[in-house]
């Protein structure tokens, strides 16, 4: 279930924090140069494992949501919808190209525009992808511009498609 997957989550990141406090206190230690590096190389490598595994989760959530939008704009585009929004939270700017791609593969005939907050980062994310039919009339560029100018974000893009970030 979704409430265990962000309990492993939560777990996860504790251990990358605790891991990069035993490297700061193996790094302050007086021991043999071999033995340091030795154990950085072993921390380093539990580093690698856990955000790995954190990864999984963050593409877990990335697919949850973009199957739930898909569904939501096919539902927009059967009923003569141009355009759909989507609101996400949790995902950082790099997901959310990924995401409007699948949303857009499922009904290629809408302009998308998806926004994510990221509390924890304070910040918001936007992306937006329009078909060649509707970029004079609603240019990606413009369409994000015109909401992140409300935010105190900076975008950036083409007619096709745009992104930009406030925070």
């Amino acid at each position: 279930s979704s409430g265990e997957g962000d309990v492993a989550e939560a777990e996860l990141e504790a251990s990358r924090a605790e891991l990069i406090t035993l490297r700061a206190a193996v790094d302050g230690c007086v021991t043999s140069a071999h033995l340091k590096a030795q154990l950085r190389d072993e921390l380093a490598s539990k580093d690698k494992q856990v955000q790995k595994a954190i990864g999984k989760f963050a593409q877990q959530r990335i697919d949850k949501a973009a199957a739930a939008a898909v569904d939501e704009a096919s539902a927009a585009a059967a009923k003569g919808e141009t355009f759909f929004v989507v609101q996400l939270e949790g995902l950082n700017g790099k997901s959310l190209q990924p995401l409007v791609q699948k949303v857009q593969k499922g009904a290629p005939e809408l302009a998308v525009l998806a926004v994510s907050v990221d509390a924890d980062a304070q910040k918001v994310f936007v992306f937006a992808s329009v078909p060649n039919a509707l970029q004079e009339a609603l240019p990606a560029n413009s369409w994000v511009g015109g909401v992140l100018d409300k935010m105190g974000g900076r975008g950036g893009g083409k007619a096709a498609s745009a992104q930009g970030s406030s925070g």
